[in-house]
């Protein structure tokens, strides 16, 4: 049985054997109020080198990195990343991202997951959650389970509509005529047989590359899971492909992979199947598919979720009548001549010249920390947006920290110089921002989502009668 152990971003891990006394579990213990876990030696040895050898070969940026201290020796610590980190057969590390609850939150964890899963609903790359997310995020305390209950959900579904068929050529030694007579091989198996007929012809059947990749995943996940209504569930799919054989290649079957509108349905599937088989990641990206494991980069997780609940709250907005549109990640290169550099905010909201700016940031800010912990990177960067659309405003958003109100937040402004001699300078004001992403965990769907949506609607609101959103003046644009 896979032991595991569940973690959020930001806490660390230490090898047991670096704890006076040891643990008395056999896995791993919760050792101080700091978020450090003293994990046993053996698997702390096989996380190491997995993150260790995964930081070597150049993959994505290391979910993890792993630094030495004085009190503790070696240190491993999770951050940006969410998702599930496969560290040999029989141990799995789970990442949850660090979300802040009110104290009235009664099971963080569960809590973590759900608003994870939602957040995830929302990712480009991602295959779509089935349309029961809402209640399967409410029941499960184990991701890596949760994910395979999902997967096993949209095998159901596809399974419902029909298996992908098609022409195989097949040799067989029947007692009928069939399709041509391969004379090679019917001499030699039948010299002695004149009953029989070595035949080669073809069959409509599911043995597809799509299929056989589904089969080897099912075999795999009923090994791998834990939890007995998985094991039952995929046990009762594999029926369905009884005669279809398993994948001797994954990688070649993958690229055997054609679209076909006639079966779009099995596109997300496919790629759920893949993921597990090769133990990667769903988010894939040119020169970097062989990300370890069930990892999320939060920083994209956040990006699309915003943006794709911005790009909501316009089309439900009275700007988008009048002719306001968002762009996520459209680009302009920072130079004109040569036309090189690409700058890519994240939300861009415009009409014609118009233009408003929203970057998300996935980062805690901290009131002691000198600037709250905004860098200054990220300053240049807002800068740099404000100058080459030509806009006032621009936006920095941040997942909201315990304890942490807008209020506390300032704007920062450069203030137009009216005798400068070059023309006039353009007036830019960055403001940060936060959202709140704890309402995320209501068990209502629908009410989760209503929650984000009112924040960025909120912003929208505030700024549309003042700013550059609101050229005409007009102080009922927005209507939600």
């Amino acid at each position: 049985m896979t032991k595991r152990l569940v973690v959020k971003e930001f806490d660390r891990i230490v090898s047991a054997l670096s704890i006076s006394g040891g643990i008395k579990d056999p896995v791993a213990e919760y050792i101080d109020a700091y978020g450090v876990y003293a994990l046993n030696d053996e698997y702390f040895q096989k996380l190491k080198q997995r993150l260790l050898g995964k930081k070597k070969s150049g993959d994505l940026p290391s979910p993890a990195s792993v630094s030495i201290t004085k009190r503790l020796g070696e240190v491993i610590e999770v951050k940006n990343w969410a998702g599930v980190i496969n560290a040999g057969k029989d141990f799995q590390l789970e990442i949850l991202p660090k979300i802040d609850f009110s104290s009235s939150q009664a099971d963080p964890t569960k809590a973590s997951i759900r608003i994870f899963m939602r957040m995830l609903s929302y990712l480009k790359d991602f295959p779509g959650l089935p349309s029961e997310k809402s209640s399967l995020s409410t029941k499960h305390e184990d991701l890596f389970e949760l994910f395979i209950c999902l997967y096993l959900e949209k095998v159901k579904s596809m399974v419902r509509r029909g298996l992908k068929r098609g022409y195989s050529e097949v040799e067989e030694n029947i007692h009928c005529l069939k399709g041509r007579l391969d004379m090679a091989n019917h001499i030699k198996e039948n010299s002695a047989r004149r009953d029989r007929f070595y035949c080669i012809h073809d069959e409509y059947l599911p043995d597809g590359p799509e299929n056989r990749l589904i089969k080897s995943s099912l075999l795999l996940l009923s090994k791998e899971s834990n939890k007995a209504s998985n094991i039952r569930d995929a046990a009762s799919l594999l029926s369905y492909f009884e005669n279809v054989p398993e994948s001797k290649d994954y990688k070649v079957d993958y690229s055997l992979v054609s679209p076909d509108r006639n079966y779009s349905y099995y596109e997300e599937v496919v790629k759920w199947a893949y993921a597990f088989l090769m133990h990667r990641s769903f988010v894939f990206e040119t020169g970097n598919d062989e990300v370890d494991s069930l990892l999320f980069p939060m920083e994209k997780v956040f990006e699309s979720f915003i943006g794709r609940l911005f790009a909501r709250c316009l089309r439900e907005s009275n700007l988008y009548n009048h002719g306001y549109r968002i762009s996520l990640q459209g680009y302009r290169t920072l130079f004109d001549d040569p036309k090189e550099f690409r700058i890519k905010p994240d939300i861009r909201i415009y009409k014609g010249d118009t233009s408003i700016i929203f970057d998300t940031k996935w980062k805690k800010l901290r009131k002691g920390d000198k600037h709250f912990g905004i860098s200054q990177a990220d300053m240049y960067q807002m800068y740099a947006y404000a100058k080459r659309f030509h806009t006032n405003d621009v936006y920095l958003i941040y997942p909201k920290t315990e304890g942490f109100v807008d209020a506390g937040l300032q704007d920062y402004i450069t203030i137009t110089d009216a005798s400068f001699q070059g023309g006039e300078d353009t007036n830019v004001k960055i403001h940060v921002r936060m959202v709140d992403l704890s309402c995320l965990a209501d068990n209502s769907a629908k009410q989760a989502i209503k929650g984000v949506m009112d924040q960025l609607n909120g912003l929208l609101a505030q700024e549309a009668p003042h700013s550059s959103l609101d050229p005409i003046g007009q102080q009922n644009l927005l209507h939600f």
